[in-house]
């Protein structure tokens, strides 16, 4: 039994809703604003306000980040007092592919970012061709990706070349997510043109990858660039939404007439502020009090601190990832001298994390619940609020969040999350030496240097999507959940919804019935 009509559903990951909406004014992105025009247009809301890296997983289990408790790649595995890349058992529910009836949907799903194993679908799964975060190469048929990589070649898209740009690096960058997106869209009018699908879906990973280093020129020397090679780093950003565009056009082509369509990104992006590079330094500076005496660190994590990215890179990107995933626990099973260490900074993508820990929770936590944990969230709210940059004397957060604030405390997964989130200020800090603390003292580092990360593009919590097909009236924008997505894609295959899912339906682009 065939869905009443085929669903087509393409993610462009972690484009920025207002420059989507400005490239259509100026009519670069023909293809979105057609689509925006015959169907309805909207903003996606998410966790990603406090957990940017939850955005997939939250999407496709239908559930909020403290249900399924991952809110970033590498997480703290509270057991084991270290840090772990997540597996599948760390997802206490199947994602929706594993919920549709092989019996009655044939699937293709290419690039699920944040996909963690191989599931059997009634149809192809493959992910780890292109996808920005890499978990893992997965396939469905076991074949699948050997069949792909026959007919397309090798996937385009290199392991991220994370720290230290150049104009030679970044141009590079620009051509491998321009050749990405090309090799992405053969590959999907391939499997449309070659079998019928009920749902398909693919998600583009290019632009996630592409405008975390093009964004803008700022960690680069721009004044050495020659005219042409500044004026084609200057466009790379525009010109890969502009790629992108032109995608979602070829796939559409090779796609049923009469399907259902959904483009979407479930987050965006913007000129990073650079403040999560220093977060983990602000965390020890508030740990010893202002002093001079470091934390004491286990010997490989103070080795891996002290190792220029550059290096580190140089080794970790001609290892597989399975490869890179077991150096994890080695290097953090001994961050600190847990018996001495109140709390501890986690891995951060755009926000600060700060995790205590805490007895009973940590099997060497130290922090007694109740009076004293919560003094100790206290302490570091007005720490963290205390820090003002040199220059001017600007706030470095906007805000210091205590995570039970905005999440259940009962919440099945609360304990995997950290207990601290830092937002930090629209402040560059690549405009400021250093900051400074009534209590703490200074912290200073060397003005107008770039930023570890090499990333000029972070991320911001806004999500958008665009919706059309027949039944799928016109009207104005609308706001909806990124939870509510899936929910809505199982109606439209007039499938019933998984107990499981915390999302509801989106009406506004439910077909109508005439």
């Amino acid at each position: 039994m065939r869905a009443r009509q085929p669903v087509v559903a393409i993610g462009l990951d972690a484009t920025q809703i207002s420059l989507i909406e400005r490239l259509c004014e100026e009519g670069r992105l023909p293809t979105i604003r057609r689509l925006r025009e015959q169907g309805r247009f909207g903003r996606i809301q998410s966790d990603a306000t406090y957990f940017a890296s939850s955005v997939w997983p939250t999407f496709y289990n239908s559930a909020r980040t403290e249900h399924h408790g991952w809110y970033y790649g590498k997480m703290w595995h509270p057991e084991k007092m270290r840090l772990e890349f997540a597996g599948q058992s760390w997802l206490p529910q199947e994602p929706f592919w594993e919920t549709l009836d092989p019996a009655r949907y044939r699937i293709a799903i290419l690039d699920m970012p944040y996909a963690l194993s191989t599931p059997r679908v009634n149809g192809v799964f493959v992910s780890g061709w292109q996808t920005h975060d890499a978990f893992g190469r997965f396939s469905h048929p076991s074949h699948q990706w050997r069949e792909i990589r026959r007919r397309f070649g090798r996937p385009s898209m290199r392991p991220e070349r994370f720290g230290e740009q150049t104009p030679e690096s970044l141009s590079r960058l620009r051509q491998e997510m321009l050749d990405t997106l090309e090799q992405s869209i053969d590959i999907s009018r391939w499997l449309l043109e070659t079998d019928s699908w009920d749902l398909f879906m693919i998600v583009l990973g290019s632009i996630h990858r592409g405008t975390h280093y093009l964004w803008d020129l700022s960690q680069i020397d721009s004044s050495l660039l020659g005219t042409e090679t500044r004026r084609t780093l200057e466009a790379a950003r525009d010109e890969l939404y502009v790629a992108a565009d032109r995608a979602v056009a070829r796939i559409l082509e090779s796609a049923p007439s009469d399907a259902l369509v959904l483009v979407f990104s479930l987050h965006g992006m913007a000129a990073n502020p650079g403040w999560a590079d220093r977060s983990a330094d602000l965390v020890r500076h508030v740990h010893r009090d202002g002093s001079q005496a470091a934390l004491r660190e286990g010997r490989l994590y103070r080795w891996k601190r002290r190792v220029p990215w550059r290096l580190i890179r140089e080794v970790t990107t001609r290892l597989p990832v399975r490869v890179n995933k077991r150096f994890v626990p080695l290097w953090s099973s001994r961050m600190f001298d847990w018996s001495k260490t109140r709390f501890f900074p986690l891995p951060v993508d755009i926000n600060g994390y700060i995790r205590v820990n805490l007895k009973g929770r940590e099997p060497r936590g130290i922090v007694e619940p109740g009076a004293e944990y919560d003094a100790l969230l206290t302490e570091l709210e007005d720490a963290f609020r205390g820090y003002r940059t040199i220059e001017t004397g600007e706030p470095i957060v906007r805000d210091v969040v205590r995570v039970d604030d905005i999440v259940d405390a009962g919440a099945p997964r609360r304990y995997l999350l950290p207990d601290i989130v830092l937002l930090w200020a629209p402040v560059s800090l690549q405009k400021v030496s250093g900051v400074v603390s009534e209590r703490y003292g200074e912290l200073r580092w060397g003005k107008g240097a770039a930023l570890p990360s090499g990333r000029s593009g972070n991320h911001l919590p806004d999500g958008w999507l665009v919706a059309c097909g027949a039944g799928i009236e016109q009207g104005p924008d609308l706001t909806c959940d990124s939870i509510d997505l899936v929910p809505t894609i199982y109606r439209w295959l007039g499938a019933e919804p998984s107990p499981s899912f915390q999302g509801r339906l989106i009406e506004e682009i439910v077909p109508t019935v005439r």
